[in-house]
């Protein structure tokens, strides 16, 4: 058996350019997100990051917030080529390590700021008749119908109950007692009510307060005279009277008898 060796002769010149070729041809498809692309090695190219961003085709941003922490529960947050720790309530500084209270006095709309300590942080003190954790709303001091007998109206800081006939008290709580400083005559008895008194007067006296008397008193005693239409004996007499009220009338009496008759 006879082996023939063959032998060929190959051209080696035009390797290189077959490979730029390549590679040119993927960079102009700009693979590269965040970076730039250029001719490297058998992949054809390689992507040069920008700063902050990572990967085959620098697609990723690094986390800036690996291997950080931010003090006193705040949270870390990425940005390019950077961080930010979101402080919690009542801390500050890069990394929340410093404490100032965290007051600020948008933040108690009707009180002030008060730091409770580093690790409660701070908390709002209202004014009287506020209340919320931001000392947002007014307290509604009528809600428990305070006022017994009156009305309530809210103030700030409390109520004020208005409104309250016959009786007197923070509350409206006491009934006035109008009877207390006697307003009747010795004639009459005094009866409270609602807002004010009443007297009850004895039968021969009357008035607001039986001040006025309703028996006549006798001025001026007159023998009656004769007058066409009358007639008289047992020595009938007439009498010019005086009464508390405006009663135009005669008074006629015989022996322990009187009548009064219309005055004419």
């Amino acid at each position: 058996m006879t082996i023939t060796q063959l032998t060929t002769e190959v051209d080696h010149s035009w390797r290189g350019d077959l490979h730029k070729q390549v590679s040119s041809d993927a960079c102009s498809r700009e693979p590269c997100i965040h970076g730039k692309c250029s001719l490297e090695g058998d992949d054809g190219y390689r992507c040069n990051c920008e700063p902050g961003y990572e990967g085959f085709r620098c697609e990723r941003n690094i986390d800036d917030c690996i291997g950080l922490t931010c003090h006193n529960r705040g949270v870390c947050i990425d940005q390019l080529q950077s961080y930010r720790c979101r402080c919690y309530p009542g801390y500050t500084g890069d990394r929340c390590e410093l404490f100032d209270g965290g007051c600020t006095t948008s933040e108690c709309i009707n009180g002030y700021c008060y730091e409770v300590s580093r690790t409660h942080g701070h908390r709002c003190v209202c004014r009287r008749g506020y209340t919320g954790m931001h000392c947002e709303m007014l307290i509604d001091y009528c809600a428990s119908s305070p006022c017994f007998h009156g009305d309530c109206v809210n103030e700030e800081g409390g109520f004020t109950c208005i409104r309250c006939p016959g009786y007197t008290g923070i509350l409206c709580e006491s009934q006035i007692n109008y009877c207390e400083s006697s307003p009747c005559s010795e004639l009459g008895t005094c009866r409270p009510v609602v807002d004010g008194f009443f007297c009850d007067c004895l039968d021969d006296v009357y008035g607001d307060k039986c001040e006025l008397d309703k028996r006549p008193t006798v001025v001026r005693p007159r023998r009656i005279f004769k007058k066409k239409g009358f007639r008289y004996r047992n020595e009938t007499s007439k009498q010019l009277i005086k009464a508390k009220e405006d009663i135009r009338k005669w008074l006629f009496f015989q022996d322990d008898r009187t009548k009064l008759m219309p005055f004419i």
